[in-house]
């Protein structure tokens, strides 16, 4: 996905001799102005961010961005709030300044606001798309964590590096853009697909922050590259960013809902705890009979690369057993493939826990059977996402399936038998979705709604 030519044309432009010359003297420490530019009037309004040239700092990536803020803002005396699981990078930057860590849990809106806020002097969260669970938090909670700061006299550290791209819904304004007490420092940067060694993030904050920041900044590593920020600064103004970006949100929406889908055909027996409504990677549960260390190095064995959860925690709590899926390194097609392999680990890891049926089970129908029973039976069933699904199998072979609180997603297709072995396909939720099953229990009775897991 890397845009080789118009980073080219950027780079061409940059380097010009006339443009190398200005500014080249500059002993100063200011970043370039037409980067600087270009992301207060084009990047910064789309997360609904309002900006002044001084409130914002170029840094080495988001990394090196807080690890300024870090060395800031936190000594042994300070009072940190941090996700639980959260971003590892940000528990080390903190443990180096020996912070006085507040780990608070995460649910299904991204941090829980409660009384252990209170006790925090900088409250640091990842609201767009959580990390690691990529949970989004909506408007009410974030204005509340707003209150929360503001009633408390506290400061918000927030980290954007994910970028909000919602494939089920319209992005929220950063909190930066909610802030009226300017309390919330923003730290956000190119995308790391565009390029991981161009490394350009960016920090906007209050105009004092900035220029400590600064000082700080040319101590530790100097002032970034200016012909790399010319080049970014080219790169944006040419419309190549806009374009990229547009690019990358479609291909990313691509392959995220066919992990979605992948996961929703083959992963049955478990659920996606925490929905998350875009972003480039999913937080698995594993089954509780399986390690989750056991299956990461297995699965690597096989050329599946998942992340296990243990790094996300705090040190010695004991993880709960997730892993985590990312899209950003696999191409579309391979998606469904790798998810199905790593389903035929799972159950050849968790064989001796995963109950059959044997041939011989009176249990088992015939297909003689299976026809009785399913024809004109309605089966209410769930998502691997935890929505409620129904499935209507009609007499004529056809079957309605509606999906979500809503009924918001809806399909048809066919039921028929091979033998003693009941099929159905779908003609969008996916090719024979989910597999071909070896039998119906009895408790499914023709006329009554049963009630069964595929």
């Amino acid at each position: 996905m890397y845009p080789a030519a118009q980073w080219r044309e950027a780079s061409r432009l940059a380097l010009g001799t006339r443009i190398i010359d200005e500014g080249e003297g500059d002993e100063g420490h200011a970043d370039h102005p037409a980067l600087i530019e270009e992301i207060r009037t084009k990047m910064l309004p789309r997360r609904g961010i309002t900006a002044k040239a001084d409130e914002i700092l170029i840094t080495l990536g988001g990394q090196n961005a807080l690890y300024l803020l870090s060395r800031l803002l936190v000594d042994s005396d300070t009072s940190v709030v941090m996700e639980e699981p959260g971003n590892p990078k940000m528990r080390q930057l903190l443990n180096q300044a020996n912070a006085k860590i507040i780990n608070c849990p995460v649910d299904e809106h991204g941090l829980v606001i409660n009384s252990r806020l209170r006790a925090a002097d900088v409250i640091y969260v990842t609201p767009s798309h959580q990390i690691p669970t990529a949970v989004t938090m909506p408007n009410q909670r974030r204005r509340g964590l707003l209150r929360q700061a503001s009633q408390h006299d506290q400061i918000i550290i927030e980290d954007d590096l994910e970028h909000e791209n919602n494939y089920l819904g319209q992005p929220h304004p950063a909190l930066r853009g909610l802030d009226k007490d300017n309390r919330v420092i923003y730290v956000s940067g190119l995308p790391k697909v565009l390029s991981p060694g161009l490394r350009i993030g960016f920090i906007v904050a209050a105009p004092e922050l900035i220029r400590q920041a600064r000082r700080l900044r040319q101590i530790v590593i100097g002032r970034p590259s200016m012909i790399t920020q010319r080049t970014a600064a080219f790169f944006l103004s040419l419309g190549h960013y806009d374009a990229f970006m547009a690019r990358l949100y479609k291909i990313m929406g691509q392959r995220w809902e066919a992990l979605r889908q992948a996961l929703n055909h083959y992963l049955r027996d478990i659920e996606i705890e925490l929905h998350t409504q875009g972003g480039a990677a999913l937080w698995v549960q594993c089954p509780t009979e399986l390690n989750v260390k056991t299956l990461v190095s297995e699965a690597a064995k096989r050329g599946i690369l998942i992340e296990p959860d243990s790094h996300y925690y705090r040190s010695g709590n004991h993880p709960r057993n997730h892993f985590r899926l990312g899209v950003t390194s696999i191409s579309e097609e391979n998606i469904r493939q790798g998810i199905d392999h790593l389903t035929r680990l799972i159950r050849e890891l968790c064989a001796d826990q995963i109950p059959n049926l044997e041939p011989s089970d009176p249990a088992l129908l015939t297909g003689d059977q299976l026809r009785t029973t399913m024809s004109g039976a309605t089966i209410i069933t769930r998502t691997f996402y935890g929505g409620p699904c129904t499935i209507e199998l009609h007499e004529d072979g056809s079957m309605t399936g509606r999906s979500g609180h809503a009924d918001e997603d809806c399909d048809t297709g066919a039921w028929w038998l091979e033998g003693d072995v009941w099929c159905r396909q779908w003609k969008e939720w996916g090719t024979t979705y989910p597999p071909p099953l070896l039998g119906i229990h009895t408790r499914a009775r023709q006329g009554l709604a049963g009630t069964c897991r595929w």
